[in-house]
C-alpha cells in the first residue's frame, strides 16, 4: 500500500505547478486620502536573470502572443503563492533576452493603511497561453483607452477593452521610452497618429502621458480632441512660445488657455496629467 501512495504523488498534478514565486507589496503610503481605491491598476517592475525566457537561460518557460505582442506566457500576479486565484493584469513589455517584465496590475482595493502584498509566480512549462485575462481586463470601465505605444508599426493598440486602436496617421518610429519603447516623433514634422473621436468624448476627462523631448522648434501637440471646423473641445501641447510649459487650450479661445510653469524642452522624462 506504501507503494501504491507514492505512486500517485508522483503522479499528481503537483509536478506541473508554478516552480518560482517572487513576493511584492505596495507600500500603504502611497495612497492618499481617506478612502481606498477601488479597481485601480498598478504599475510593476519584475527583472532579474529569472525572467529571461528559458531560450536564454531564465525561468520563464513558454511566450505567447497577447494584443499583438510577444508576452510570458506562465507567469501570475495574484495574492496566493501557488498561482491559484489570479488577478487580471496586462503586460506593456517583456524584454525576454535581459529577463525585464513591465506589467499593470489590477488591485481590487489599495489602502491608505495596509500594504497590499501579493506574488508573481512563474515557470511551468504546462502553461501556454496568456494568465491575465481577456484583453482590457486590467482597466477598469472608466478607461476609454490605455496606449502603451511600443509597437514597431501601426495599429497602435489600445489596451482597454474599447478597442479604441489607431485608425490612420503619418506615423512616427519606435524607440525606447520611459517604459519598454515609445514612438519618436521628428521635430517640426507633420507626423501624427490618429485615434477615434470617441476616445476624448464627454463632459470630464482625464489625459495623461510621458513625452520627452530636447529639439523642439514649434508647439507639438501631445492629445488633440478638438473635433470640427470651430476648434472646438481641447488640446494638450507644447507651448514653445512660453519658455516649452505645458498648455491646455480649449474652444479655441483665449481664456481657454492654461499654462504650466516649468520648461519641459530639457531631454528628460515628463509626466503630464490633464
Amino acid at each position: 500500500m506504501k507503494r501504491l501512495i507514492l505512486l500517485l504523488l508522483l503522479c499528481s498534478p503537483m509536478f506541473a505547478a508554478y516552480t518560482y514565486r517572487r513576493p511584492l507589496t505596495f507600500s500603504h503610503t502611497m495612497v492618499s486620502g481617506g478612502n481606498p481605491l477601488a479597481n485601480f491598476t498598478v504599475y510593476v517592475q519584475l527583472s532579474g536573470a529569472a525572467f529571461k525566457s528559458a531560450a536564454n537561460g531564465g525561468k520563464i518557460r513558454n511566450s505567447t502572443t497577447f494584443n499583438g505582442q510577444t508576452v510570458p506566457a506562465d507567469l501570475v500576479f495574484g495574492p496566493n503563492s501557488d498561482g491559484s486565484a489570479p488577478y487580471a493584469f496586462d503586460i506593456e513589455s517583456w524584454d525576454a533576452v535581459n529577463g525585464i517584465v513591465s506589467a499593470w496590475v489590477l488591485s481590487a482595493s489599495l489602502s491608505n493603511t495596509t500594504d497590499w502584498n501579493f506574488y508573481a509566480v512563474y515557470g511551468n512549462s504546462a502553461v501556454t497561453t496568456f494568465q491575465g485575462g481577456a484583453a482590457g481586463a486590467a482597466w477598469n470601465s472608466s478607461y476609454k483607452a490605455v496606449y502603451h505605444l511600443n509597437e514597431s508599426a501601426s495599429p497602435y493598440r489600445d489596451a482597454t477593452s474599447n478597442g479604441n486602436s489607431s485608425t490612420a496617421g503619418t506615423y512616427p518610429v519606435s524607440t525606447a521610452g520611459k517604459i519598454g519603447n515609445a514612438q519618436s516623433f521628428t521635430a517640426a514634422s507633420s507626423q501624427y497618429i490618429a485615434f477615434p473621436n470617441g476616445v476624448t468624448s464627454g463632459t470630464s476627462i482625464t489625459m495623461s502621458g510621458w513625452i520627452k523631448t530636447s529639439a523642439l522648434s514649434a508647439s507639438p501637440i501631445v492629445v488633440d480632441n478638438r473635433g470640427n471646423a470651430g476648434y472646438y473641445g481641447g488640446a494638450l501641447f507644447y507651448d514653445n512660445s512660453t519658455s516649452n510649459h505645458a498648455a491646455w487650450y480649449l474652444n479655441n479661445t483665449s481664456a481657454g488657455l492654461q499654462e504650466g510653469s516649468i520648461n519641459l524642452n530639457d531631454g528628460t522624462w515628463h509626466y503630464l496629467v490633464l
